[in-house]
C-alpha cells in the first residue's frame, strides 16, 4: 500500500514537471514571439526591407525542399519541359468552336476599331504618379527590371516612359517584350506532392 501511495505521488511530481516544462515553452515562445515581432516592426518603421523580409524568411517561413523528380524527369530542361506543357495545357481553349466564334467576334471589332487619339494622351505626371504608388519589393521580370529601379531612377525616365507609351497608342503597336512573363509554379497546400507538374 505504502509503495503504492510512492508510486502515485511519483507520477504526480512527473505530471507537475510536466505542467511546468509545458509552461515555460509557451513563454518562451511567446517571448521569441514578441522579439520576432519588434524586430519586423522596427525593420518596416525605418523602411529596410532587405531586413524585414531577411528575418521573416528565417523566423517565420520553413525551410522548403524543392522536389528533385517532376513528373519522373531529373535534368532541370525536362522539368522546365514538363512545366511548359502543363501551363500550355491550362492555356488552351475549353471548346474549339467557342474559341473560333469568339475569335471571329474580336477580328469583326477589331477590323471596325478606329483609335480616337485626339487629344488623349498620358502625360509625365500620370506615368510618375503610376511608378509612385507600384508596390516595392515584387520578383522582377524577364528583363531584371524591379520596381525600386523604376521607382529610384532619374525623373527623365517619366519622360522617356510617357514618350514610348504614347508612340504605342499612336501606332497601335506593343513592344514584343510586353507579352514576355515569367511563370513561377508555386503549390498551393501543403500536403500536395511536389513531384507532379499539375500541383
Amino acid at each position: 500500500m505504502d509503495c503504492h501511495i510512492k508510486g502515485q505521488a511519483l507520477v504526480y511530481i512527473i505530471y507537475l514537471v510536466y505542467i511546468i516544462y509545458r509552461s515555460a515553452r509557451r513563454c518562451k515562445r511567446k517571448v521569441a514571439e514578441a522579439h520576432i515581432s519588434n524586430d519586423l516592426h522596427e525593420q518596416l518603421l525605418s523602411k529596410d526591407h532587405t531586413s524585414f523580409w531577411r528575418t521573416w524568411k528565417n523566423k517565420v517561413s520553413s525551410k522548403r525542399l524543392d522536389a528533385e523528380v517532376v513528373d519522373g524527369y531529373t535534368q532541370p530542361a525536362d522539368i522546365a519541359n514538363a512545366f511548359a506543357v502543363n501551363f500550355g495545357n491550362a492555356c488552351t481553349p475549353n471548346s474549339i468552336s467557342s474559341n473560333d466564334n469568339l475569335k471571329a467576334e474580336f477580328e469583326t471589332r477589331l477590323s471596325h476599331y478606329c483609335p480616337d487619339t485626339s487629344g488623349k494622351f498620358i502625360s509625365v505626371e500620370l506615368v510618375d504618379k503610376c511608378l509612385s504608388v507600384m508596390k516595392l519589393g515584387k520578383a522582377a521580370g524577364i528583363d531584371s527590371i524591379e520596381t525600386e529601379h523604376l521607382r529610384y531612377a532619374h525623373p527623365r525616365l517619366s519622360v522617356l516612359l510617357s514618350v514610348v507609351f504614347n508612340c504605342m497608342m499612336l501606332h497601335g503597336r506593343v513592344l514584343s517584350m510586353f507579352g514576355v512573363g515569367v511563370v513561377v509554379p508555386l503549390i498551393k497546400g501543403q500536403h500536395l506532392d511536389k513531384c507532379m507538374a499539375d500541383n
